[in-house]
C-alpha cells in the first residue's frame, strides 16, 4: 500500500475517533498520517484541534500551531487555530492579539461571509470573556482593586500641569542655586515650557556667567551676549575647550571684556598665547583671575607658557580692582631693564659694602604697579619666576599691601642678569618688607620659600608647610620676621617635614594661641606627646589652646601617652597620684585604717576608678573663711574650664596604636581618624575639606546620624559647611522673602572656580 493511501486511512480513522469524542486516539492517528505525508496543513490543523480538547496536551497543541505559522505565515487559518487554543487556555491577551492578525490576513465580509463571521465571532468571545474575567478578578481581590484605582489616580494626576504654580521668585532661586555646580542648568530650565522661558530668558543675571567647553562654543557666545546685552560678568574656559575655535571666540568676546569681573582659563599653552594676545589690556574691572596651563602628553612637568607679566597683561591701564590671582604652569619675570636696573656697585657684594636702598623699588612686576595694590589672594603653582634677586621674590608680595592669603607650590626662582651685570645682586640688610594683612601662608615648594629674614607678618594666623622641608627645617623659624607672628598664629602644618623634636618643642613653647598642629610623618615619639600634656602649670604647659592634632604616620607613638594627653586636656584634667616612688608605694600597700588598693588594669584605655574625696583635718583657727573658700574654688574651676580640650584627632597610619583605642577616644573627642589604608588621604590628615578641623560645631550639634553634619558648599571645589539640625540658624531671616543681594556670591552666578583655599574661610 502506498504512503498516500496509508496517510488517507489514518486520517479517516482519526476523524472517526474525533466524532466519537476520543480525542487522544484522534490526534495519534493524525500524527501517524503526518509521518507519511510530511507537513500537511489540514492534518496538522486537525491534530492541534484534537490536542486542544485535552488540558494536558494544550501546550503541545500550541507548539503545533506555532509550527504552522512558521510554515505558512500568510495563512490566516494558522492564526485562527492559535487564537482558539489560547482562548481555551484563558490566555486572553495573547488570544486577542493573534485573532486580530487572523482578521487582518483573512477575507473581508464581501469576499467570504461565512469565514469572516467565524473570525469575528471568536474575537467577540475573547473580548467578552476577558472583560468578565477582569471583573471577577477585581471583585475577589480588594488589594488589586485599590491598586488599580491608585494607578488610575496617578495617571490622572500625571496629566495635570503644576509648573504654573511656581512663582517667579522660586524659579529664580532654583535657577541660581542649580547653576552653581552646573552652568547649563538654566538653559535646561528655560526649555521646560513657555512661561518658564519667558521668566528666565529675561533675567540677565542668570546669563552673565559664560562657561565654554567642548560643545557649541560659538552658539553660547552669541546667545549669552544677546541675552545680557553684552554685560557678561564671568568667563570660564574649561580644560575640554574646543581649541579649534580659540581665535573666533577671542575675537567675538573682545567687545564685552570691559565689564567682566571673573576670568578663569584652563587650557594648553597655544590657546593661552592666543587668548592673552587678543585680550591684552581689555579688562577694566577684573576682580578674579585664574590662569592654568595644562601640560601636553609630551611636555615636561613645570612651567609651559611665558606670560607678559604677573597679571598676564590683561588689565587695563587704570585697572585697580583685582582681588584674586591664581597662576599655574606659567612663567613671568620682573621688569628689569638697563634704565631701572640696580646699580652694580651699589647692590653687588663689593669692597665698600655700600648699597642704595631706594633702587630696589624701581623694577616693577607689571606695566602699572597699582595693578597689584588691591590683591588679597595670591596662588602660584608650578611657576617660573625671573626676579632681580636670587631665590628672593619677596618684591612681588611687597607690591600687594592688602594681601591676606598666599599659596605657593613647586616654584622656581631664577635671577636676571643683564649684559652689564657680572655679579649677582643682593638685598641690603635693612630693606624690610611688612605684610600687615597677611593671615594665611601656604607653601609646598622646597626651593623658593618666602624668606622671613626681611619680611614681617604681624597678622599671620595660618602657616601651611606641607612637604616644604623634606631635608629639615634648618633655621626657618629663627628668622626675625617669624618672631612678630608667633602670638597670632592659630594653625601650623608641618606634615612630611624633617624636624628636630627638641627644637620643635622649643618653637611650640612660644605659640600660646595655636589651635591646630599637624606633625604627620615627622618621626616623633611618645616624648612629644608627654610634653604636650597639660600639667596645670600655665608657665610650663605647651599649647594651652590646642583643639586639633594630627600625628599620622608617626610609627613610634603608642596608646598610653596618647590617652593621657587627651585626658589631661579635659576640663577635669588627668588624675595623678603622688610623684615620689615612696608615696606611690605607700598608697598601694594599705594601712591599719585602709585596705590595700586593688591593682590597676593593664589596658591604658580601662575606665578610671572614682577617687573618694580626701578629708584633711586642720585646726579650727587655721581654717579659712567659708566665703573665701567658695570664691577660690569658683575661680580655680573657671580657670580650669576656660581652656579647650582636644576635639579633633588624626592618628592615621600609627601602627602601634591599639585597635580599641579609637573607640575609647571617641567618647572624649568629637572626631577621631585611625585609617590604615594603603593610600593616605592628605585632606583628612591636613584637616581640610570634609574633614575640616575648624568646622563650626557647637555643644548642641550632637553626633551620629541624628547630629549635625558637613555638607558640600555648591559652586566650590573643596568647600564644606556644617548643616545644623540642632535649631541653630546660620543666617537668621529678619524679614520674610529674599533678595538677590542677600545670597552669598558663591551661590549666585559667581562660584569660586578652582579656589585652592576655599576651606580657609571656615
Amino acid at each position: 500500500m502506498s504512503k498516500s493511501a496509508l496517510a488517507k486511512e489514518y486520517k479517516e480513522m482519526g476523524m472517526e475517533y474525533w466524532k466519537e469524542g476520543d480525542y487522544e486516539q484522534a490526534w495519534k492517528n493524525f500524527d501517524k498520517a503526518l509521518n507519511f505525508t510530511g507537513k500537511d496543513f489540514v492534518i496538522m490543523d486537525y491534530k492541534a484541534a484534537a490536542m486542544c480538547k485535552m488540558p494536558a496536551w494544550r501546550r503541545h497543541a500550541l507548539e503545533v500551531s506555532n509550527e504552522m505559522i512558521r510554515t505558512w505565515p500568510q495563512n490566516y487559518k494558522c492564526y485562527y487555530r492559535r487564537a482558539a487554543i489560547l482562548y481555551t487556555a484563558k490566555r486572553y491577551d495573547g488570544a486577542l492579539t493573534t485573532v486580530q492578525k487572523a482578521i487582518n490576513l483573512g477575507p473581508t465580509q464581501a469576499q467570504n461571509q461565512a469565514q469572516y463571521t467565524i473570525l469575528q465571532s471568536l474575537r467577540s468571545k475573547i473580548i467578552f470573556d476577558k472583560h468578565e474575567h477582569d471583573r471577577a478578578q477585581a471583585a475577589k481581590d480588594e488589594g488589586e482593586r485599590a491598586r488599580q484605582e491608585a494607578i488610575r489616580q496617578a495617571a490622572r494626576k500625571a496629566r495635570i500641569n503644576y509648573i504654573h504654580r511656581l512663582s517667579p521668585d522660586v524659579l529664580l532661586c532654583i535657577a541660581e542655586h542649580g547653576m552653581a555646580d552646573q552652568p547649563g542648568f538654566v538653559s535646561k530650565m528655560s526649555s521646560v515650557c513657555k512661561s518658564w522661558r519667558g521668566i528666565l530668558v529675561n533675567q540677565k543675571s542668570l546669563w552673565n556667567r559664560l562657561v565654554l567647553g567642548r560643545k557649541r562654543v560659538m552658539d553660547k557666545v552669541r546667545v549669552f551676549t544677546e541675552r545680557t546685552e553684552g554685560k557678561i560678568m564671568e568667563i570660564a574656559i574649561t580644560a575640554d575647550f574646543d581649541t579649534t575655535k580659540t581665535d573666533d571666540v577671542a575675537i567675538a568676546l573682545r567687545s564685552v571684556l570691559k565689564t567682566v569681573r571673573r576670568l578663569s582659563i584652563s587650557s594648553d599653552a597655544q590657546t593661552l598665547r592666543t587668548v592673552l594676545q587678543r585680550w591684552k589690556g581689555r579688562f577694566r574691572y577684573l576682580e578674579y583671575l585664574r590662569i592654568e596651563c595644562l601640560s601636553g602628553p609630551h611636555d615636561l612637568p613645570g612651567p609651559s607658557v611665558m606670560v607678559p607679566d604677573v597679571v598676564c597683561g590683561l588689565l587695563d591701564y587704570e585697572a585697580t580692582s583685582l582681588r584674586h590671582l591664581e597662576l599655574e604652569g606659567c612663567s613671568f619675570r620682573q621688569k628689569v631693564t638697563e634704565r631701572n636696573a640696580v646699580d652694580t656697585q651699589a647692590t653687588a657684594v663689593s669692597t665698600s659694602g655700600e648699597a642704595d636702598d631706594n633702587d630696589f623699588d624701581k623694577a616693577p612686576w607689571t606695566d602699572q604697579p597699582f595693578h597689584l595694590s588691591s590683591i588679597k589672594h595670591l596662588s602660584l603653582v608650578r611657576c617660573q619666576i625671573y626676579c632681580a634677586l636670587p631665590l628672593d621674590w619677596s618684591d612681588l608680595v611687597q607690591s600687594m599691601p592688602l594681601l591676606t592669603t598666599l599659596h605657593s607650590e613647586d616654584l622656581t626662582s631664577t635671577p636676571i642678569l643683564l649684559d652689564n651685570q657680572q655679579q649677582i645682586l643682593h638685598r641690603p640688610n635693612d630693606h624690610d618688607i611688612t605684610l600687615a594683612k597677611l593671615e594665611s601662608y601656604s607653601s609646598m615648594t622646597t626651593s623658593a620659600l618666602l624668606s622671613f629674614e626681611n619680611v614681617s607678618v604681624p597678622s599671620l594666623k595660618h602657616v601651611d608647610l606641607w612637604r616644604a622641608f623634606p631635608f629639615g627645617l634648618s633655621n626657618w623659624f629663627a628668622a626675625p620676621g617669624w618672631d612678630i607672628a608667633r602670638p597670632s598664629l592659630i594653625s601650623l602644618d608641618l606634615g612630611h617635614c624633617v624636624v628636630n623634636q627638641h627644637k620643635l618643642l622649643g618653637v611650640l613653647s612660644k605659640l600660646p594661641g595655636l589651635k591646630f598642629l599637624n606633625v604627620s610623618y615627622c618621626a616623633l615619639d611618645n616624648t612629644f606627646l608627654e610634653a604636650l600634656e597639660r600639667k596645670g602649670n600655665p608657665s610650663t604647659d605647651l599649647l594651652p589652646n590646642l583643639t586639633a592634632l594630627s600625628i599620622a604616620g608617626n610609627l613610634e607613638i603608642t596608646s598610653g601617652p596618647l590617652r593621657r594627653l587627651v585626658l589631661s586636656r579635659l576640663p577635669g584634667g588627668l588624675k595623678r597620684t603622688s610623684s615620689t616612688p615612696q608615696a606611690r608605694t605607700s598608697s598601694t600597700r594599705g594601712t591599719a585604717f585602709r585596705p590595700t588598693a586593688p591593682p590597676s588594669r593593664s589596658s591604658p584605655f580601662a575606665p578610671s576608678r572614682p577617687k573618694p574625696p580626701t578629708v584633711t583635718v586642720t585646726p579650727i583657727a587655721s581654717r579659712p573663711e567659708p566665703v573665701s573658700t567658695s570664691s577660690q574654688t569658683s575661680n580655680s574651676s573657671s580657670q580650669a574650664t576656660a581652656l579647650p580640650s582636644i576635639a579633633w584627632l588624626c592618628i592615621d597610619h600609627c601602627e602601634r596604636i591599639e585597635s580599641e583605642a579609637p573607640d575609647a577616644l571617641r567618647r572624649k573627642v568629637r572626631f577621631v581618624s585611625h585609617n590604615l589604608s594603603a593610600k593616605p588621604v592628605d585632606m583628612r590628615i591636613r584637616g581640610k575639606g570634609r574633614w575640616a578641623w575648624d568646622a563650626e560645631y557647637t555643644g548642641d550639634c550632637g553626633q551620629g546620624e541624628s547630629g549635625c553634619m558637613l555638607r558640600r558648599t555648591p559652586g566650590t571645589r573643596d568647600g564644606w559647611h556644617v548643616h545644623h539640625t540642632c535649631g541653630i540658624n546660620d543666617v537668621p531671616d529678619e524679614e520674610p522673602g529674599w533678595t538677590k543681594s542677600q545670597i552669598p556670591s558663591s551661590q549666585m552666578g559667581f562660584p569660586e572656580l578652582g579656589s585652592a583655599v576655599s576651606t580657609d574661610s571656615w
